[in-house]
Formats: structure tokens, C-alpha cells, sequence
């Protein structure tokens, strides 16, 4: 389920949807030992700009700016707070918690206070989420408020082993695993190995 992107570990997409891809970042939420994708600020750059999130020209200049000392102590600060977005994003999509809700909040308020709107290739209007080494976190951030808005929480399912975690668009609700390959091969053999168990 991982694979390379310039030499990068990312996972495979198959979410659906760029927010919640950054969710999948984590290989097992619920596992013991769950597998952390995001392990610097240029692995979380090379996911932005896998998911159409930033630009390749704009990687590149993330990528640099964020290589001297004084701004490598800020990337890591923003790496921070993408994974407490992670987190909350995760918390949201599986329950009612007030407080992961409230977290999502100052997250997208404050990417909608530093962004301007720009013209996108359909002369559409987009927030662009500001400049500087935050800028991908707060388009991510608004990817998530845009998501949570268009969709009800029904349409943004999470796999059918408890364990994973990854969740995955599903407005027609026919979904279950979010690769059936790997999760719900996982799962059948776990149910055959139970029906085989001796007693």
C-alpha cells in the first residue's frame, strides 16, 4: 500500500479526495506500531504536490526555502500542526467530538484569514492559502472544510478493519474497505483462520 514519489514513501490514494488523503498518511491508526508517512516537512511537501494540492514549481520552492536552519526549525513546527489537523480531521470523520471539531475550526478560519482569492485554469475563484513554508497546511486545511461542507458525514467512510483507519469518499454508501486487496484480503483470512481454529 506504499510506493515512491521522488523518493519519497507515500501511500497509495485511494481516498478519493485530497483532505483525506492526508489522513491516510498514517499506515494503521490502530495498530500498535502505526506507520507515520509524514516523516519531515518534505515528505509532507512531495504529498501536497502528489495530490494537486500545491504545484510542482511550488514544491520546489518549499523544498528549498525550507532547507536552512532558521526555516528548517519552522517546518518543523508547521509538520506539528499538519498531524494535529490530521488528527482532528480523523476524530471529526469517526465521531461527534466537539473538540476535534473546534480544532478543524482554527484550522480552516485561520487558512481563510491568510488567503486571497486567485483565478485557477477554469477562471474559477480559489483561496490560495497564503504564502510561506504554512501555505500547503492551510490549503489542506481549506480541501478539509470544503469536503466536510459539500458532503454529509455518511459520504466519508472509514474501512471495514477497525484497525486501518484510512478513510475514503463514498456518497453511494456500497464501500467497504479501502483497498480490498490488502484490507479486505486481511479480513477474510483472519474470518477463515477463525473457522479453522481448533477447539
Amino acid at each position: 500500500m506504499a510506493r515512491q514519489v521522488d523518493g519519497v514513501w507515500l501511500p497509495e490514494r485511494v481516498s478519493g479526495h485530497p483532505a483525506l488523503e492526508l489522513n491516510n498518511t498514517v499506515g494503521g491508526w490502530r495498530f500498535p506500531q502505526p506507520r507515520e508517512y509524514l516523516v519531515d516537512y518534505g515528505a509532507f511537501v512531495t504529498l501536497a504536490r502528489d495530490v494537486d494540492v500545491v504545484s510542482a514549481a511550488e514544491s520546489r520552492a518549499l523544498l528549498a526555502a525550507s532547507s536552512g536552519a532558521p526555516d528548517l526549525v519552522a517546518a518543523r513546527a508547521v509538520l506539528r500542526d499538519v498531524k494535529r489537523l490530521r488528527r482532528a480531521l480523523h476524530e471529526v470523520a469517526l465521531s461527534d467530538s466537539v473538540d476535534a471539531a473546534a480544532e478543524l475550526h482554527r484550522f480552516v478560519a485561520s487558512a481563510v484569514r491568510t488567503s486571497r482569492y486567485v483565478s485557477d485554469e477554469a477562471s474559477a475563484l480559489r483561496l490560495d492559502g497564503g504564502t510561506g513554508l504554512r501555505m500547503p497546511l492551510r490549503r489542506f486545511a481549506l480541501s478539509i472544510g470544503a469536503l466536510l461542507e459539500r458532503y454529509p458525514r455518511s459520504a466519508i467512510r472509514t474501512c471495514g478493519d477497525e484497525r486501518c483507519g484510512w478513510l475514503f469518499l463514498d456518497p453511494t454508501g456500497r464501500r467497504r474497505w479501502c483497498e480490498m486487496a490488502v484490507c479486505g484480503n486481511r479480513a477474510k483470512a483472519r474470518r477463515y483462520a477463525n473457522r479453522h481454529r481448533p477447539h
